[in-house]
Formats: C-alpha cells, structure tokens, sequence
C-alpha cells in the first residue's frame, strides 16, 4: 500500500491533525508543516518524526511532493489556499 505524502498548514488547529497522521503512519507520511509561527510549528514537530518546516505556503506547494494537503487555517484563508492547493496538483482536506 503507498502510503499519502500530508502536509498540514496551520499548527493551531492543525496540531490534532499532524498527531492523527502521525498515528496513521501505515497510510499517511506527515512530511511538513507550514505556519506563521515557526516555533509553534517546531513544538507540533516535536515527536512527529522529522517533519519539514516552512512558514511560507508558497514554498510549500513547490515542493512537488505531497499528496495532500491539509489546511487548518482561519476561515477567511480558506478559499486561496485551497485553490493554490489544487492548481499545484495536490489533493486538498480543508479543516472548519
């Protein structure tokens, strides 16, 4: 079985995501987290493995390769990362 290649942006709500993934790891590789805070970003990576930190989503998208991407940002992001998401060729789970 090919296990999913996930990133989650927003480390907030996000955290219970990147756990659950993690858990999940005979289907799910957490391989990056993005975030405007890099420190929490860091203490959500804590004992996740060693995922890839970023807080630029832009530079999270080029990465070319991930499978998912899981957004758990405010609402008001929403709608442009999910499009970015997509027009990066990547699938797309949006947290509300």
């Amino acid at each position: 079985m090919t296990k999913l290649r996930v990133a989650v942006v927003g480390c907030q709500i996000g955290m219970r995501h990147a756990q659950a993934y993690h858990r999940l790891h005979e289907h799910f590789e957490l391989v990056a987290l993005c975030d405007t805070d890099l420190k929490r970003a860091a203490t959500v990576a804590a004992g996740l493995g060693a995922p890839a930190l970023t807080t630029d989503f832009a530079v999270l998208l080029q990465r070319g390769d991930l499978d998912l991407v899981n957004i758990c940002t405010p609402p008001s992001l929403h709608f442009e990362q999910i499009r970015r998401t997509l027009a990066a060729g990547c699938h797309v789970a949006c947290e509300k």
